[in-house]
């Protein structure tokens, strides 16, 4: 019994295990086309009646940062309009990794302002409004969301 363990343990050693999922969806563009604010459907979690946990990336337009996205483990009271933002890892362009903020879970939970992209984030988390079909797959969404920004502010140039 322990030779077949002992096997089982080798066998297994060697076996790649993927990457937790991503599916990465578009909440919002800012008003101001500096963000694009996107939510892990994979990440959707319930922790109480309301409290509900998802991850959040914002992408900030190309060149207004030092980094080019935000990736936050999120918690949003859905009943209060309040989110908590945990553990943050910003990237660059080529979406390494740049710094990483672990949570703080003294920090206070800040009230979202009425018609801010949070709380557009949080109407979808809540389960108030419907997800987009649209999927940007598994990997962060850096490119395509800096592509929308680019050409909103291209149509709205124009």
């Amino acid at each position: 019994m322990k030779s077949a363990l002992a096997l089982l343990a080798v066998l297994t050693a060697n076996v790649a295990v993927p990457a937790s999922a991503e599916d990465w969806r578009l909440v919002s563009l800012s008003t101001d086309n500096r963000a694009a604010f996107f939510i892990d459907l994979d990440t959707l979690k319930s922790e109480s009646d309301t409290i509900r946990r998802a991850t959040v990336l914002v992408v900030i337009g190309s060149g207004l940062e030092r980094f080019a996205a935000l990736k936050a483990e999120s918690k949003f009271d859905c009943s209060a309009n309040k989110i908590h933002l945990g553990r943050s890892v910003a990237y660059n362009d080529a979406a390494a990794v740049v710094t990483v903020e672990e949570d703080n879970p003294t920090e206070p939970w800040e009230v979202m302002k009425p018609d801010s992209n949070f709380i557009n984030t949080a109407e979808i988390v809540c389960g108030r409004k419907p997800v987009s079909n649209e999927k940007f797959g598994p990997d962060l969404p850096i490119a395509p969301a800096r592509a929308l920004l680019a050409k909103r502010v291209q149509t709205q140039a124009t």
